[in-house]
């Protein structure tokens, strides 16, 4: 496993970073209710995004 060092060229880098913002941008809303809940599980699958794009994978 190694640093992806190209890793600002995927798209996939860039959408991870807007779907974090704007999960941090919904997350202010009363704890534990439906919308919380979406922005938190938003917040996730960003980081999953941007994890990913900075490992380097035998991508083809």
């Amino acid at each position: 496993m190694r640093l992806n060092r190209l890793f600002y060229k995927q798209v996939e880098f860039w959408l991870g970073c807007l779907i974090i913002l704007a999960g941090l941008w919904s997350i202010g809303t009363k704890l534990l209710t439906l919308d919380w809940w979406l922005a938190l599980v938003e917040i996730l699958i960003g980081l999953a995004l941007v994890v990913d794009c900075l490992i380097d994978s035998a991508r083809q």
